[in-house]
């Protein structure tokens, strides 16, 4: 009689029927006996962690500004490739988001003249279990006044009359 453990860990991969072979000796004769082990496999959920991405910087008025998203999540059972990805913004019309579930890519877009924080919360799922986070995106201001209109010859506006010919202040 005896008692033998075997602890698994997630790098074995032990999946499925497992064989062991016990040995006993009387010091005389070897006898042996065989076990199965059957192992069920669990879903492990996608892991996302968009930690890094905190404070993402992008400048008004630019467009197509491209986030690669597959360093951000893990799956020990499935490919980052497999993973389907959603991502989000809530409460405000100024940011334009599109996930492309083929390379990973997020393409940010802020409507022109807009600068701020937002949040953005991202979802990858395995197709059975989902994990989500978020970052915060700063569109930072270009430091251009792009609000002028000229009626006649009145500007309603501001303007640095350093920088128009002629003008003075």
């Amino acid at each position: 009689t005896g008692l033998i453990t075997y602890y698994f860990n997630n790098t074995d991969a032990c999946i499925g029927n497992l064989t062991y072979t016990v040995f006993c000796s009387d010091g005389m004769n070897i006898v042996s006996q065989d076990f199965t082990v059957q192992v069920n496999n669990t879903n492990d959920a996608p892991v996302v962690n968009l930690t890094p991405l905190d404070y993402y910087m992008i400048t008004e008025d630019t467009s197509n500004n491209m986030i690669d998203m597959s360093p951000y999540v893990t799956d020990i059972d499935c490919p980052a490739q497999d993973l389907n990805w959603s991502c989000r913004v809530f409460d405000n019309l100024d940011i334009i988001i599109k996930m492309n579930n083929t390379d990973k890519i997020l393409t940010v877009n802020a409507t022109n003249n807009w600068y701020g924080n937002v949040t953005i919360t991202c979802t990858a799922s395995d197709g059975i279990d989902t994990d989500t986070d978020q970052f915060i995106l700063q569109v930072l201001n270009d430091g251009i006044d792009d609000y002028v209109n000229v009626l006649d010859d009145t500007f309603v506006g501001m303007v640095n009359p350093t920088t128009i010919q002629g003008l003075s202040s």
